[in-house]
């Protein structure tokens, strides 16, 4: 049994999925948050449930006892984005990701919320893919997806948090990496472009930074 702490953020079907695929691997400290009562009485597998928004669940959970705990996002948002959002406060505030900066980096969408998704794959992923073990979409491909990203950081500043297969087609990353994000952007100004990514599907946003709290930046 795996002693492995994980916190799976939203209860829905993927968030079922993520819980009956962990359950099956044999991780037993398992927690999903989410702010529907309901959904998380309807789980079909034994974990600690909380009821709470994922994001501002997470922007709140701080502290020593984090440390080993993995995050398991399962919410159509970028969750590293939005939590990093929430603790920064009034330091910091949405931006556009610069077009220029992810011009010619591959399977690029467009998001609502003005950031970009990113695949390196060429059509439908199996539900158990396992990255450990290699990526028919990839195999052609000179980079990874962190490896592309990463080739960009020496010319824009972008921070990266590498989700790791905890399963087949089951990503997360520890909480270190949350940590380790925002220490990095403690002292930062201006604009910087935060990415999470396995090795072959991603997303990005921007914002901007102002230690000061002065949200008059101009774009």
């Amino acid at each position: 049994m795996s002693p492995k702490p994980v916190t799976i953020i939203g209860a829905g079907r993927a968030g079922k999925r993520a819980l009956m695929l962990l359950t099956e691997l044999g991780f037993q400290r398992i927690s999903v948050v989410d702010p529907d009562s309901a959904a998380l009485e309807a789980l079909p597998y034994k974990a600690t449930t909380i009821v709470g928004d994922g994001v501002g669940w997470l922007s709140q959970k701080a502290g020593e006892e984090n440390r080993g705990e993995w995050i398991v996002p399962t919410l159509p948002v970028h969750l590293v984005y939005q939590w990093l959002m929430a603790v920064l406060g009034d330091r910091a505030r949405p931006a556009q990701v610069p077009p220029e900066a992810v011009a010619g980096l591959p399977g690029l969408a467009g998001t609502p919320d003005h950031g970009f998704t990113l695949s390196l794959a060429r059509g439908l992923c199996p539900p158990d893919c396992d990255e450990r073990k290699g990526c028919a979409w990839t195999r052609a491909q000179p980079h990874s997806l962190p490896q592309a990203l990463s080739l960009r950081s020496g010319r824009w500043p972008l921070e990266l948090v590498r989700s790791r297969a905890l399963a087949p087609g089951l990503g997360g990353f520890p909480w270190s990496a949350l940590d380790r994000l925002k220490n990095n952007l403690e002292s930062r100004q201006g604009r910087v472009m935060v990415a999470t990514a396995c090795r072959c599907h991603g997303v990005i946003h921007a914002l901007e930074l102002n230690q000061g709290g002065d949200h008059g930046i101009q774009d």
